[in-house]
C-alpha cells in the first residue's frame, strides 16, 4: 500500500538527458519535490538516479525495487517521460528498418515502461506527462520512424487516461545543443527552450 505525504516525488524517465535534466532541475527549484531519475546514465541532480542496464523486456523488473526504496511506502505523485530521440529517413531509405527500430526503442518503450511504473506507484489520480510529437498529427514522410513511433506514443497516452491524470505534450523541435549541431542552418528562434517544457 502506498502513502501520500506532504513531501512530493517526482519520477522522470529519460531524466538523465539535455530535456530531463531540466525537468530534473526544475522540480528541485520548486523545494518540495525529491527526484527520481531513470535513463540510460547516471543523473547526479536528481535526489534517486536509477540507471538502466537491461533490455526492454527486463527493466520493470530492475527498477522497481530501487524505486520502492527510493520512495520508502510513498506514492509518486508526478511521472514524466521525456526519454526518446529523432531520426529522419524515408519509406525509400533503405535505413528506414533501422530507423524505425531505433525510433520504437527510444520513444515508444520508455512511454510503455512509464505507463506500467505508473499504474504500481503513482497515487490514485496522480500526474503522468508524456512526450509527443506535432509529427504524429500529421504526415511525417521524411522521418518514418519518428512519426510511427510518435503515433503509437499518442496512443498510450489515450489508452492511459483512464487511471490517471495523463497529458501529452506536443513540442515542434526541442532546442537542445544535439539538435542545433544536426541543423545548424535552421531557425532556432521557432523552437521550443527547455526551460518551457
Amino acid at each position: 500500500l502506498l502513502r501520500m505525504t506532504s513531501t512530493k516525488w517526482a519520477l522522470v524517465v529519460g531524466g538523465a538527458g539535455q530535456l530531463g535534466s531540466s525537468v530534473i532541475q526544475c522540480f528541485r527549484q520548486q523545494g518540495s519535490y525529491k527526484t527520481l531519475s531513470v535513463d540510460l546514465r547516471s543523473n547526479p541532480d536528481a535526489d534517486t538516479s536509477i540507471t538502466l542496464t537491461k533490455g526492454f523486456q527486463d527493466q520493470a523488473e530492475e527498477v522497481i525495487p530501487p524505486l520502492r526504496e527510493a520512495l520508502k511506502g510513498n506514492a509518486l505523485d508526478v511521472m514524466i517521460c521525456v526519454a526518446g530521440g529523432w531520426t529522419g529517413g524515408t519509406a525509400k531509405d533503405p535505413a528506414v528498418f533501422h530507423g524505425v527500430q531505433q525510433m520504437w526503442s527510444m520513444n515508444v518503450e520508455s512511454a510503455v515502461l512509464t505507463a506500467h511504473l505508473s499504474t504500481l506507484l503513482l497515487r490514485p489520480q496522480g500526474l503522468v506527462v508524456f512526450t509527443g510529437a506535432q509529427a504524429a498529427l500529421r504526415p511525417s514522410p521524411g522521418m518514418m520512424g519518428y512519426g510511427v513511433a510518435k503515433a503509437a506514443v499518442h496512443q498510450l497516452i489515450t489508452s492511459l487516461a483512464d487511471r490517471a491524470t495523463v497529458v501529452g505534450i506536443l513540442p515542434n523541435v526541442l532546442d537542445t545543443s544535439t539538435n542545433r549541431t544536426a541543423m545548424p542552418k535552421a531557425d532556432h528562434t521557432a523552437w521550443t527552450p527547455l526551460d518551457k517544457v
